[in-house]
């Protein structure tokens, strides 16, 4: 787009195509630069759910994408969704982002050719004269009949507008003619005449005068009025330049133009040129076209004025004068695209000469005699051969980053022992993670039994609440048949005392167990969680150490530092290779020019770079061919520029005659030219 963005958002590897413009869009940036800055042109061909996907795939803005496929299903026009890409992408400014809206605005809501007329207006109100006749036809071949009269006559007006700014009168005055046709609009009748008089087709212009009513006075006073806007028109610097230069030139002060023209002339009429370029070379290229043809034509009216209709500038007069000043000035232009021509004939054949060189050195190679070819062969042999391992080390891809190339270099004494330490911290780190699971798992086993002894403890301390209640209630049984069925209870008594002495202590037992198991459980805890604090510590330590490790070389482990350390020594051993390799080539290739000087070759040293061709009778072909053809190319380029130079001489020839007299420094240009040209 010929401008510098900087891309705040991603750039997408695959474009996005804009067919209308035949535009490739690679960020969002780009999208708002062209959206701002081609708005007249923007077809809205973009807005669907493709632009959606890509945005999302390819910019990587989801956020953005939701938002443009949430405008697409509420059916919004197509300048909101312009909108909400340029304000998501913070490239345009408010007030470019409400001028660019408007201007959509007005174009979505018009038919097809009204946008295109609105489209055309406005370029032709911004001065782009030829984008603005390229939309005015394309309306007008596009009409339909349900298009008004007074719509084609107003597009018909502006075209003509746009034909005089490019100082075409006689075409602009053939669109107003069409435009008062079908609008009847004064002004288009106006313009018309204004036009023939400029283009000075005073028969013509009487003639309309004629057919529209108008009388002569009032034919003069449109006259006058043109002429008191021409006298308004404020004259350009570098016209005012070469009038002072001619003036000059008229009152004997000889010298002093010539100093001016060849400085100041010939960077005049370069900017000039670059000014028609821009407002449309392809017309001029027309009027020559036409100039041509009208040669061929008898009756076609050959005259200076006819060049100077295309060739006047803004603010210049239309007298006989100017006329010529203004030949002088196409003159120079053209003899700047004479000698611009003939350097690049120059330098045609300079390159045909050496190409022809080249041609006449592998004729002398194959005349070599045989007994001396062998050895140029082997040189030539071993320089193909060191070449292609030159080639084949540049194009291999390396294994390992620069960065990590460059840090292996620097730490190169230090990482043996640093992949060594490395592996052993992670051997110890792995023993002590074992030893931590080991210890942790007899931990959680005590932990296990702990809980299995208090939980038998409760079940005992149950038990012997419900035995104390059994005795009691035998108890009290004992006592109430003693009392009362005055039975002998005696043995009853012994035995349930017994039962209850046997009982009580197998509970006593039982309990004094478990409390010893309990206080077993509760140290060998504590052991565990004191081995593991220990063993923690460690671990920490050589985690550490291994982590330090791992990010100092930037690797995961021992073995991805062991490959980069490997893939590092590969590195070196191939360099080394690559940089005997230079020096084994530098020897043959010195070697082989050597041999090839004996033999008086135009250029030896360029056979280095294709040694193949001088051992391989296919591969001289194959550069043999290619030279031919490309010798012809630069015939051709040869026979084009000749033929170009000996045309525009022959245009400068045909305005210099039509000129009773020339400025003598001109004259010398002429003359320097055909000197150029000889000797070419």
């Amino acid at each position: 787009m010929g401008q510098l963005l900087f891309c705040s958002h991603a750039l997408a590897k695959k474009p996005y195509d804009i067919e209308s413009a035949s535009l490739n869009i690679y960020s969002l940036e780009e999208m708002s630069y062209y959206l701002i800055h081609n708005t007249e042109f923007v077809e809205m061909d973009f807005v669907g759910r493709t632009f959606c996907d890509w945005v999302r795939t390819e910019i990587k803005e989801e956020g953005l994408a939701c938002k443009l496929e949430e405008a697409l299903e509420q059916g919004v026009p197509s300048y909101e969704f312009a909108r909400i890409l340029l304000e998501e992408t913070g490239y345009a400014t408010e007030a470019e982002q409400q001028a660019a809206m408007e201007i959509f605005r007005q174009l979505e809501e018009k038919d097809e050719l009204s946008r295109h007329k609105l489209r055309a207006d406005r370029l032709l109100r911004r001065g782009k004269y030829h984008c603005a006749m390229e939309e005015y036809r394309w309306i007008l071949q596009n009409q339909t009949e349900e298009t008004q009269e007074a719509f084609l006559g107003d597009v018909s007006h502006n075209l003509g507008t746009a034909y005089a700014n490019l100082f075409l009168f006689s075409q602009a005055a053939d669109c107003y003619k069409t435009a008062y046709e079908k609008n009847t609009n004064p002004s288009s009748q106006k313009s018309e005449l204004f036009c023939l008089f400029l283009a000075d087709k005073k028969e013509k212009q009487s003639e309309r005068a004629k057919e529209y009513g108008i009388g002569t006075e009032q034919l003069k006073e449109y006259e006058r009025e043109l002429e008191a806007i021409k006298e308004q028109l404020p004259l350009d610097e570098n016209v005012k330049k070469i009038r002072s230069l001619y003036e000059a030139y008229e009152k004997g002060t000889k010298e002093e133009i010539k100093a001016e023209t060849k400085s100041e002339i010939y960077g005049i009429v370069y900017k000039w040129r670059q000014e028609y370029e821009k407002y449309g070379r392809e017309e001029t290229m027309r009027f020559w076209k036409r100039r041509k043809k009208a040669k061929e034509q008898p009756e076609a009216k050959q005259n200076i004025e006819d060049v100077l209709e295309h060739l006047n500038t803004r603010g210049a007069y239309t007298d006989s004068a100017e006329y010529k000043r203004q030949a002088e000035h196409e003159m120079l232009g053209r003899c700047e695209e004479i000698i611009e021509a003939i350097r690049e004939l120059e330098e045609a054949k300079s390159e045909y000469r050496i190409v022809t060189d080249y041609l006449n050195d592998i004729q002398k190679i194959r005349n070599i005699p045989k007994e001396t070819q062998e050895d140029l062969h082997e040189v030539a042999g071993n320089v193909a051969k060191l070449n292609k391992a030159r080639d084949q080390y540049l194009n291999t891809a390396q294994k390992i980053s620069d960065a990590q190339f460059v840090q292996m270099q620097q730490e190169e004494d230090e990482i043996p022992d640093a992949i060594r330490r490395l592996e052993a911290n992670e051997a110890y780190e792995a023993a002590i993670r074992r030893d931590m699971n080991y210890l942790e798992g007899e931990k959680q086993a005590w932990v296990y039994c702990m809980e299995e002894v208090k939980e038998e403890m409760h079940h005992l301390r149950i038990f012997s609440y419900v035995l104390f209640g059994v005795f009691i209630v035998l108890m009290a049984v004992i006592l109430v048949l003693q009392g009362v069925k005055n039975v002998d209870t005696k043995l009853m008594f012994t035995l349930l005392v017994s039962a209850a002495a046997i009982g009580g202590f197998f509970l006593y037992f039982r309990q004094q167990r478990d409390i010893d198991q309990l206080k077993r459980c509760e140290a060998n805890i504590n052991g565990a969680i004191i081995l593991l604090n220990k063993i923690k510590f460690k671990y920490v330590n050589t985690k550490n150490a291994v982590d330090y490790a791992c990010e100092k070389y930037h690797v995961h482990n021992s073995k991805e530092l062991t490959y980069i350390w490997e893939q590092y020594q590969d590195a070196v051993r191939e360099k080394e290779k690559y940089l005997q390799t230079n020096e084994e080539l530098d020897y043959y290739n010195s070697r082989l020019v050597r041999r090839l000087k004996d033999y008086q070759l135009y250029d030896a040293k360029v056979w280095t770079g294709n040694p193949e061709a001088i051992y391989n009778d296919k591969e001289m072909v194959e550069v043999q061919h290619n030279l031919i053809a490309r010798r012809q190319k630069l015939r051709e380029r040869i026979e084009y520029n000749t033929k170009n130079i000996l045309n525009m001489r022959k245009e400068v020839e045909e305005i210099a005659a039509s000129q009773k007299q020339m400025v003598p420094e001109l004259k010398e240009i002429i003359d320097s030219i055909d000197s150029l040209s000889s000797q070419s």
